[in-house]
């Protein structure tokens, strides 16, 4: 079994830089629901719902209306589940690891 050389791996590391999962500011929970809302084909539904309102289709306002919570709410509950799950994944990820380079084991560790 082959590897890279110290001489290479230290190249791959000043061309690449360090393979690290880069940090992210958290998207609040207000912001998850509303980017629920910003798909185009949302924002016309939200406004044939109100055109529907406003003509006086009530049945068919709600119709949509009730559509479009339902949608937001798997949205927002799948951008919550989302958002966690790469929380917690962040902290499984070790910040130490042992290396085998040409047979020489080495421990590295991160910044």
């Amino acid at each position: 079994m082959t590897g890279l050389s110290e001489k290479e791996a230290l190249k791959k590391l000043h061309l690449n830089g360090p393979n690290i999962i880069k940090q992210e500011a958290g998207r609040s929970s207000w912001i998850v629901l509303l980017e629920q809302f910003k798909s185009p084909l949302v924002i016309i539904l939200i406004f044939a719902s109100l055109i529907a309102f406003m003509l006086g289709e009530v049945k068919e306002s709600l119709a949509i209306g009730t559509i479009l919570v339902i949608n937001a709410l798997v949205g927002f509950f799948s951008g919550i589940q989302g958002r966690d799950f790469h929380r917690r994944l962040k902290k499984f990820n070790s910040s130490a690891g042992n290396c085998s380079a040409r047979w020489n084991k080495k421990t590295y560790t991160r910044g």
